[in-house]
C-alpha cells in the first residue's frame, strides 16, 4: 500500500509511511475490509483520506467530509462526531441507492467504521466511516422479476461472485439471503432478526469472523421506489448505534437486505428499540414539513414509533372527514375555487402541525385507541380528552382539528394495528359513525364500512355500502406532482362516487356496491416499477385479510359478524387479482377462490376482456336504444374515447357495425370524417395495440389524422385549431368542434371528464354534437353535465346501466367458486395450462353472456317505458331504479331468514342459480356450502330486481303481493337469470 501511495501521489516519503501505518495499524477497521480490497484499492483509500485531512487543516476543522460519485460506484469518507458530515453521507447514500432503484440497477453498499479518530493523537472518541456504493445491471428485466425469488435469478452475478468467494461460506450465505428475499417476498412485511454472535460459534458472516461483533441485525424488506435507507439511518442514530460495519444489498425483485453488526459492548436492548423502530419506519417516508414533524417527535422521545403511524392515519382521517360544511357556513354552496381556499386552512401541512405542537393529545388519543383496538374499551368519543383541548387550545381551528381526531377512536371498529409483523394498517370504520350526520348533499348515501389503509409506498381507501358487497381495486399512479396533490385531494371522493356507481350497478346481483382505491406515493420522475405497483397491492389486500381473519391474527373486533369482502379488478391491477387470490389461499382463507375476480381461467377466473363481457352490456344498450329508434347502426357515426388497446375499447370496436369518426386514447389521436377503415380498427384491436399505431396509408383525406402524444412541438389540425402539444390534444380532444358524431361512447378517461363548467364546449350554436351518449366509462360524466345534455334532447345512458356486465360476470365468477366442491371447481372450471376449457366452463360463459344481454334489455326497457310515461330523465332514472330494487332488496334482507324461511329461500335459489350450476350442485348443497349472508343477499336480489323490473319501476305493495304470490304459486324452473 506504502509503495502504491509514493508511486500515484507526489506526497513524501515520511507523510506516507505515517499515513498508511496509521490506516492500516492504528484505525482498527473490521478484518474484513483487509480481505475484501485489493492493496491498490486501499491505496486510494488512504489517499482520499489524507485529501479530506488536508482540507480539514486548510478550513481549520476536524471535518472529514468526502464523496466521489461515478456512474457505477461512489465511495463516501465522513467523521461520526460532525453531525452535518454524517448526515450528508447518509443522505447521498440514500440518493444513490434511490437512483440506481429507479433504473433497475443493483446497488450493493457497505461500510466500515473505525475503531478510532482520522486524526493520529486525537482522544476525542470521534470515529471514522468508510462507505462503499457499487452499481451493476440485472440479468432479468423488472417485470419478470416481480414475482421471483430464486437468489440466482434476482441477484447480480457480481452478488453472487462475491459471497461465494470464501471457501465453503458462500453456500451457507447465499441460503440466509435465500431465506431473507423469500420471506420479505412472501410477506410484503419488515422482516427483522437479531442475533447474538457470542456463543454462536457456527455462524458465518458476510466476509469474515465474527469475533469482535456481538450481534448482527438482519432486515429485509420490499422497497417501493425508495431504499428507505434515510429512514434507517435516522434510526440508528437516534438510538445511538454505530454498526461496525454493515450491508446491504437490493435485488431485482425490489427485496432490500440489511446485516448490521455491532461490536462488544452494545446494549442488547438499545439494538432491540432500534429494531421495534424499524419494525415501523419502512411503512412511510418522513416527508418535511409533514410527517417529518410527527417523526421528529419519535426521535426526542416525546411519543413512540407505533404512535407515529397512528399519527400518520389520524391526519389522512381528518384531511378526509374534517366537517368543513359546519365549520363554514354555506361551504355546500361555495364554487370549487371557493372550497380549495376552505381547504386550505384544513391542508395537511396544517394538520401536522397542529398535532405535532400537542404530542401529550397524541399520547392520550393513542392510549384510547389501544384500548378500542384490544377491545378494553368500546369506540366512543372521548369527551374528557375533548373538554381538555377546549381548555388548552384557543386558536378554533386547532381545536376543530383535534375535534376530529377524536371521531377516528369513535368511528373505529376493527384494525391490524396490533398484528405482528403486518404489511402495513388497516381502520375499519364504521359509515354511520363517521358519516351518517353528514349532508347528503354531500354524501347520498351512507357507506356501510370504510376502510382507511396505509403502508410503504401508498395509502388508500375501500369504501362499500353493504355487508356482502364487491367492486374493483384502483391503483392511482401520478406523471407529476402536480398530478399527485390533485390526486391526493379527489382520493376519497372518487372512491366513494365509484363505490356509489358500483352500488347502483349491482342491483341486479347478490352483491352491493364497494370500491377501493390505492393511491402511490409519488416518485419524483413520475416512474412506477411493476415491483412497486405489486408490492403496494400486496399490502393492501393483505391488510384487509387481516380484518376478514381477526381471531386468526389475534385481532378484537367490535363487529358482530365477520367481514367478507370481494375484489376485481380496476385500473392497474388486472395483473394481480391472481396474486390476491393466492395470497388468500396461502394464509387459508377458507373463500380464497371467491375473494377475486378478473383472476386467471386457470383458477377459474372469466377473463372479461377475453370474452368481451363489460361491452356486451354497453354494446346491448346501444342495440337496444337504436331499435326503440329504429335507426340501423350501420349509418350511425361515432366518436369514442378508449381505444382498441383496452378491454372495453377493443371490443366495442369488434362487435360494433357503425361508422367511428374518432378514437382518443393513451397513445394520441386518430380522426377521420369518412370513418377509420374498420378493418384497421380490428386488426389493433385483436393485436391490443394503441390507436397511434393506425397505419396512416388507411387514412381517407388531407383532413383525416393520426397524433400520437410523442408528437413534438404544438400542434395544428387540419381544420386550423391549434394545441399547445400532443398531449394538450389527448386530453381536450373530446370537447373538440371535431368530436362530432350521431353516438358517443366512452370506453375509457379519467372521472368528471365533463362537467358542469366544461359541458357547453359539446355544443355547436345551442345544438349537442350529439344525439346518443351511451357511457361505458364510469363517471365520465358528472351529474349535473348529465342533466344538460339530456335537456337539450340527447337520449343519454347513464354508466350505472349501460356498464354493469363486468359485475354481473364477477358475481356469477364469485357464486361458482362458492357453490362447488373444490375439486369440482378445478375439475369443471379452471382452464388447463395448456389452455382447454372445460365444457362445463365454455357453458358457464355463455350463460354469464345472456344474463348480462337479458339485465341490459330488462333496464333499458324499465327506463324507457318509464321515461315516455312520466317523462322522467333516463339519467336519473337510473338511480331511481337502483333506488327502488336496493331499497326492497334491504327490507327483504331485514325481513327474512334461511330458518323461519326455507322454503322461499329455496325457490328464489333454484331460480336465480344458473341452470348448469344448480343441475350440477343442487339446491340443498348450495345452501349447505354457500355462506347464509351471501344466499340471503342472493334471494333479496334477484327478488328486487324482478320485482321492480317487471313492473317497469311502478311499484306498490299490492303489485308486490302479486309478485310473490306469482313466486310461491308459479313451478319451478331452474336457471332463471342471477
Amino acid at each position: 500500500v506504502y509503495a502504491l501511495v509514493v508511486r500515484e501521489s507526489d506526497l513524501s516519503g515520511g507523510l506516507v509511511q505515517e499515513e498508511v501505518n496509521y490506516f492500516i495499524r492504528d484505525l482498527n477497521f473490521h478484518p474484513n475490509y483487509y480481505s475484501l480490497f485489493t492493496p491498490a484499492q486501499i491505496s486510494k483509500h488512504v489517499q482520499c483520506l489524507i485529501a479530506a485531512k488536508r482540507v480539514a487543516s486548510a478550513t481549520s476543522t476536524t471535518t472529514i467530509n468526502l464523496k466521489v460519485e461515478k456512474e457505477r460506484s461512489a465511495f463516501y469518507l465522513n467523521n461520526l462526531a460532525d453531525h452535518a458530515a454524517r448526515t450528508s453521507t447518509q443522505h447521498a447514500v440514500a440518493t444513490y441507492a434511490d437512483q440506481a432503484i429507479r433504473a433497475h440497477r443493483c446497488f450493493s453498499v457497505i461500510g466500515w467504521c473505525s475503531g478510532r479518530s482520522p486524526f493520529a493523537g486525537a482522544e476525542d472518541g470521534d470515529r471514522l466511516m468508510l462507505t462503499v456504493v457499487e452499481t451493476t445491471n440485472f440479468e432479468i428485466d423488472a417485470a419478470e422479476a416481480a414475482a421471483a425469488t430464486d437468489i440466482q435469478l434476482v441477484a447480480s452475478t457480481q452478488f453472487v461472485k462475491n459471497k461465494t468467494r470464501l471457501p465453503g461460506m458462500g453456500p451457507v450465505l447465499l441460503e440466509r439471503y435465500q431465506r431473507l428475499v423469500e420471506k420479505a417476498v412472501d410477506t410484503y412485511a419488515t422482516v427483522i432478526e437479531l442475533t447474538a454472535l457470542g456463543d454462536n460459534h457456527h455462524y458465518v458472516d458476510d466476509q469474515h469472523g465474527v469475533e469482535d461483533d456481538d450481534f448482527v441485525l438482519h432486515m429485509a424488506y420490499v422497497a417501493a421506489s425508495s431504499s428507505n435507507n434515510s429512514a434507517v439511518f435516522q434510526v440508528l442514530r437516534v438510538n445511538g448505534l454505530v454498526p461496525r460495519r454493515y450491508y446491504e444489498e437490493y435485488f431485482a425483485n425490489g427485496v432490500v437486505t440489511w446485516a448490521l453488526y455491532f461490536s462488544k459492548g452494545t446494549p442488547r436492548a438499545t439494538i432491540e428499540n432500534a429494531a421495534a423502530m424499524l419494525q415501523f419506519v419502512n411503512m412511510f417516508s418522513p416527508k418535511p414539513g409533514r410527517s417529518q414533524l410527527i417523526w421528529q417527535l419519535a426521535l426526542d422521545d416525546h411519543i413512540t414509533p407505533a404512535q407515529v403511524v397512528y399519527v400518520l392515519a389520524v391526519v389522512k382521517f381528518v384531511y378526509y372527514f374534517f366537517p368543513r360544511d359546519r365549520f363554514v357556513p354555506y361551504y355546500l354552496d361555495l364554487t370549487p375555487q371557493e372550497r380549495a381556499g376552505v381547504d386550505e386552512l384544513f391542508s395537511f401541512e396544517r394538520i401536522y402541525a397542529v398535532l405535532a405542537a400537542h404530542p401529550e393529545f397524541i399520547v392520550k388519543m393513542y392510549a384510547q385507541f389501544e384500548a378500542v383496538a384490544q377491545g378494553q374499551e368500546k369506540p366512543r368519543l372521548n369527551k374528557e380528552l375533548l373538554g381538555e383541548m377546549r381548555d388548552t387550545v384557543m386558536d378554533d381551528a386547532a381545536y376543530q382539528v383535534l375535534e376530529t381526531c377524536l371521531m377516528f377512536n369513535n368511528a373505529l371498529r376493527l384494525t391490524n394495528f396490533f398484528k405482528t409483523a403486518p404489511t402495513g394498517i388497516a381502520f375499519r370504520f364504521d359509515g354511520q359513525a363517521l358519516l351518517g350526520d353528514r349532508p347528503r348533499g354531500l354524501y347520498p348515501e351512507v357507506p356501510y364500512a370504510i376502510y382507511l389503509v396505509q403502508g410503504r409506498g401508498f395509502f388508500g381507501f375501500h369504501v362499500r355500502f353493504r355487508d356482502i358487497a364487491r367492486g374493483g381495486i384502483r391503483l392511482i399512479t401520478s406523471r407529476d406532482r402536480s398530478a399527485y396533490d390533485r390526486n391526493v385531494a379527489g382520493l376519497f371522493e372518487e372512491n366513494y362516487n365509484l363505490a356509489l356507481t358500483q352500488q347502483m350497478k349491482n342491483k341486479d346481483i347478490p352483491e352491493g356496491g364497494s370500491k377501493g382505491t390505492i393511491l402511490l406515493d409519488m416518485d419524483e420522475m413520475g416512474v412506477y416499477s411493476t415491483a412497486a405497483k405489486r408490492a403496494s397491492f400486496f399490502r393492501y389486500i393483505d391488510c384487509l385479510l387481516d380484518c376478514m381473519m381477526p381471531a386468526e391474527n389475534s385481532m378484537h373486533s367490535h363487529l358482530e359478524r365477520a367481514e367478507t369482502l370481494f375484489f376485481g379488478p380496476d385500473e392497474n391491477t388486472a395483473d394481480f387479482m391472481e396474486l390476491g387470490a393466492l395470497r388468500a389461499r396461502a394464509r387459508h382463507y377458507p373463500f380464497w377462490k371467491a375473494i377475486t375476480t378478473g383472476k386467471s381461467p386457470r383458477l377459474g377466473g372469466v377473463p372479461h376482456d377475453t370474452y368481451g363481457i363489460t361491452t356486451c352490456g354497453v354494446h346491448q344498450c346501444v342495440v337496444e336504444l337504436l331499435r326503440v329508434l329504429e335507426v340501423p347502426e350501420e349509418s350511425i357515426t361515432k366518436f369514442q374515447t378508449g381505444g382498441p388497446d383496452g378491454d372495453l375499447g377493443s371490443n366495442e370496436i369488434l362487435v360494433s357495425k357503425d361508422r367511428t369518426i374518432a378514437i382518443v386514447d393513451g397513445s394520441g389521436v386518430a380522426y377521420d370524417p369518412a370513418g377509420l377503415d374498420r378493418q384497421e380498427l380490428s386488426r389493433l384491436a385483436v393485436r391490443r395495440s394503441p390507436i397511434a399505431h393506425f397505419n396512416v396509408s388507411f387514412l381517407s383525406s388531407p383532413d383525416a389524422f393520426i397524433i400520437p402524444i410523442t408528437e413534438p412541438g404544438e400542434i395544428r389540425l387540419p381544420d386550423g385549431s391549434q394545441f399547445r402539444s400532443a398531449t394538450e390534444l389527448r386530453d381536450t380532444f373530446h370537447l373538440s368542434p371535431l368530436a362530432r358524431a350521431d353516438l358517443f361512447v366512452p370506453c375509457g378517461g379519467r372521472p368528471a371528464a365533463i362537467h358542469k363548467a366544461n359541458v357547453k364546449q359539446l355544443f355547436d350554436d345551442g345544438v349537442p354534437r350529439f344525439k346518443y351518449i351511451v357511457e361505458g366509462a364510469n363517471l365520465f360524466f358528472t351529474d349535473d353535465a348529465r342533466a344538460v345534455m339530456e335537456a337539450a334532447g340527447v337520449h343519454h345512458i347513464k354508466d350505472a346501466s349501460a356498464n354493469k356486465g363486468g359485475v354481473t360476470s364477477s358475481s356469477m365468477e364469485v357464486f361458482a367458486a362458492l357453490a362447488m366442491k373444490p375439486s369440482d371447481h378445478e375439475r369443471m372450471m379452471c382452464v388447463s395450462e395448456a389452455g382447454r376449457a372445460p365444457k362445463f366452463y365454455e357453458d358457464y360463459v355463455e350463460e354469464i353472456l345472456a344474463t348480462v344481454r337479458a339485465n341490459a334489455k330488462d333496464e333499458f326497457r324499465a327506463i324507457w317505458e318509464y321515461n315516455k310515461e312520466f317523462g322522467t330523465p333516463k339519467t336519473q332514472l337510473t338511480r331511481i331504479l337502483s333506488d327502488k330494487i336496493n331499497s326492497i332488496c334491504d327490507d327483504i334482507r331485514a325481513a327474512i331468514s334461511l330458518e323461519k324461511d326455507r322454503e322461499v329461500v329455496r325457490r328464489v335459489v333454484q331460480r336465480a342459480v344458473p341452470r348448469n350450476l344448480m343441475a350440477h350442485c343442487g339446491v340443498d348443497a348450495i345452501l349447505e356450502r354457500v355462506p347464509e349472508a351471501y344466499t340471503m343477499a342472493l334471494v333479496s336480489a334477484w327478488i328486487g330486481s324482478k320485482y321492480v323490473y317487471s313492473t317497469l319501476g311502478k311499484t306498490n305493495e299490492f303489485s308486490f303481493y302479486t309478485f310473490m304470490n306469482d313466486l310461491l304459486q308459479r313451478p319451478i324452473t331452474a336457471g332463471s337469470k342471477l
